[in-house]
């Protein structure tokens, strides 16, 4: 086994579940749409049973793709509950949270139990090493993609477990030479291994952590433009001030904080994306002439433009998450104010 994270499957089918595409198709038709909740939480309860249901590979990955587009749109609209709202919220809330962070992980259990179901298999490696097998890679990428920016919208740590089931897909899809391959049918949105991942790793290294609510998930949908100029190169060079460490289980980090040289590592060259988000900014001060522009559209405001231009260009020490407090701030403005201060507090004129 490769070590992904799978539910415990039975030997037999769960009971009363859809266990086809097409019924899948038609169970989805007949959820009740106008409650979120009761929608996700059907769905959810669904991929809990499903995961745990003996599938041959091709079968899960075809309802699982049939979930995705119910998926994606529960997912959005439950985030969109909690994410601009202060860090202690309410149980309406905190249950919108939980909801998603379910759905995503069971879509990626789902995914991970067709990539070790053929990779444990020679035969369906060889049969669906072009097709299934990196379709399921790049969803179950996409997926701890969304658990990861959950953390982020909710100012909690990433757990090693979320960089650890990357890595593995990471060095599956690098020894089937599966990383640039073209997806294709329901998962051709995704475009591929390498972008899915390279979206993942780029999110950590925007100090997501010190963005204000609802400003990561504005940095993720402008990955999905930006990391097809983001490049993953073996080794580092003057031009990646990140590396991405697979055999580590934590985010990419500062190429020049390395201490270990013989470790394997892979650099993060920006370049390109710093030059497309730079020339987006000066298109947005051209008035007239942004007519004509020439850079993709980007969903981000300036001040969050330049705020990732900044985590890009700079190493940054200021990294850590954002968490309630009732401790009091002493602040003196002026410089009566401060002369003040600091003679009451070390007694010195």
């Amino acid at each position: 086994q490769l070590g992904l994270t799978v539910r415990v499957r039975n030997e037999t089918m769960v009971a009363d579940i859809p266990a086809s595409v097409k019924a899948a198709e038609h169970w989805l038709e007949n959820l009740p749409i106008a409650d979120m909740g009761e929608t996700a939480s059907k769905v959810f309860h669904y991929l809990y049973d499903l995961n745990q249901s003996p599938l041959a590979p091709k079968v899960r990955l075809q309802i699982l793709e049939a979930l995705v587009p119910t998926c994606e749109t529960l997912i959005d609209s439950l985030s969109e509950i909690y994410v601009h709202s202060p860090l202690k919220y309410s149980q309406r809330l905190q249950s919108a949270s939980e909801l998603v962070h379910a759905l995503a992980s069971e879509l990626v259990f789902g995914f991970n139990a067709v990539i070790e179901d053929i990779n444990q298999n020679p035969q369906f490696l060889e049969k669906y090493n072009k097709t299934i097998l990196p379709a399921a890679c790049a969803n179950a990428l996409h997926y701890l993609g969304q658990i990861q920016l959950q953390r982020y919208q909710l100012y909690k740590s990433v757990g090693g477990k979320v960089w650890r089931q990357q890595n593995i897909i990471f060095k599956l899809a690098t020894a089937n030479d599966l990383l640039d391959h073209k997806l294709k049918k329901s998962s051709s949105p995704l475009i591929s291994i390498k972008k899915q991942l390279i979206i993942n790793l780029t999110l950590s290294i925007c100090n997501p952590y010190q963005m204000k609510h609802g400003e990561a998930s504005a940095v993720y949908e402008s990955l999905k433009v930006l990391a097809n100029y983001i490049e993953l190169v073996s080794g580092t060079n003057s031009n990646t001030l990140f590396a991405y460490l697979p055999e580590t289980e934590i985010p990419p980090q500062p190429a020049n904080a390395i201490e270990n040289e013989s470790q394997k590592k892979y650099g993060i060259d920006l370049t390109q994306a710093i030059s497309m988000l730079e020339n987006s900014m000066m298109e947005k001060r051209s008035g007239f002439l942004s007519r004509f522009k020439k850079s993709p559209e980007l969903t981000l405001d300036e001040d969050l433009k330049a705020q990732v231009l900044e985590s890009w260009n700079t190493v940054k020490t200021r990294n850590f998450i954002r968490i309630n407090s009732n401790e009091s701030t002493q602040v003196a403005v002026g410089l009566a104010a401060s002369h003040h201060f600091l003679v009451e507090r070390f007694g010195q004129g």
